[in-house]
């Protein structure tokens, strides 16, 4: 929580990209008569919205992008599910977006757009869409060339293409765990591994919403998409297929390394058993012979003999290396 409230900005921060086929116009921070302005314009808008919404900001946003304020109040409500929805003069989309570098961390990304402007809503300064914003600034870029719609799938591309990065992060990671606990399973190794196994569900939970997110947008009745684009969204939602697929078949190998870890503590416990098994074995005769000579009846003549004590040490360890030796050939030591 410190790491998102350190990246989250006091006051919001709006990024304006004014473009079109010819050239984009970018303004890093701008204010609400600059994107009136922009929007007034017959070129398409893209605002791109970092920081907290309150009541009167969601007003002049509603009011600057053609909104009501009461969807961009209910858009930017924390921890809600993936989802596509119609609204007054545009389309909302809620995505997860992959955030964190050591450990998966969801952040959610509110999206309008209609046939000229894109509204993107967020809390924190860092994202995933700078690949967007440079494909915007690139005069190559089919992004540039198209409309709003091109540019929401342009993001949620970026979207599913940043889970790769803590979908690879926790394979090479349940690789590792593997590795170390065949070779010697400790109990640091099973606190990794229910850690990995709780980012795979984090993951499983933040990409199955996105498939259906894509899938409504590939719709022939999606709204403000264009029938090209719709085909740029079922391509894309074949990507997050495979990643849930991957997240799958990961968690399908934690489970296993699972069972690997309590099969290798059960194999140690089960050489340490046959140890002391073989020390209890060796030792039963040995002390059924002590106690024979130790029942201090009167008529023992060896226990009087100047060779009695050596005779049964010798004998004890005659006995003891006899059990090694049938333990040998029958290959249970």
């Amino acid at each position: 929580m410190s790491d998102v409230a350190a990246d989250t900005p006091s006051r919001p921060l709006m990024r304006l990209f004014i473009y079109e086929a010819a050239g984009v116009t970018e303004t890093p921070s701008a204010s609400l008569a600059e994107i009136e302005a922009a929007l007034a314009s017959r070129k398409r808008v893209w605002v791109d919205h970092a920081g907290p919404v309150d009541e009167a900001e969601a007003t002049r946003l509603a009011q600057a992008c053609g909104l009501n304020h009461h969807d961009i109040l209910e858009a930017v409500e924390p921890e809600q599910r993936a989802g596509v929805a119609h609204v007054d003069n545009a389309t909302r989309v809620i995505a997860m977006m992959a955030e964190g570098a050591d450990a998966f961390a969801p952040e959610q990304l509110a999206i309008f757009f209609n046939a000229r402007m894109t509204l993107t809503l967020q809390r924190t300064l860092g994202d995933c869409m700078e690949p967007v914003r440079n494909r915007l600034r690139n005069s190559q870029s089919r992004v540039r060339a198209n409309g709003p719609d091109y540019l929401v799938h342009a993001m949620l591309e970026a979207i599913i293409d940043a889970f790769y990065k803590p979908v690879d992060r926790l394979a090479d990671a349940l690789d590792g765990l593997e590795d170390a606990i065949s070779l010697s399973p400790k109990p640091a190794h099973m606190a990794g591994l229910h850690s990995a196994k709780r980012e795979l569900l984090s993951l499983k939970r933040a990409l199955w919403p996105m498939r259906e997110v894509l899938l409504a947008l590939s719709l022939d009745d999606a709204a403000h998409v264009k029938p090209a684009t719709r085909r740029a969204f079922r391509t894309t939602q074949t990507y997050a297929i495979q990643l849930i697929e991957i997240v799958e078949n990961d968690r399908e190998l934690a489970a296993n390394i699972l069972d690997l870890y309590q099969s290798a503590l059960a194999n140690r416990m089960n050489e340490v058993m046959k140890v002391l098994a073989i020390i209890s074995t060796i030792f039963i005769p040995l002390s059924f012979i002590a106690a024979v000579w130790g029942m201090n009846f009167e008529h023992m003549p060896e226990l009087r003999a100047a060779w009695g004590y050596p005779a049964a040490l010798g004998f004890m360890t005659l006995v003891a290396i006899s059990l090694l030796t049938w333990f040998k050939l029958r290959k249970w030591w």
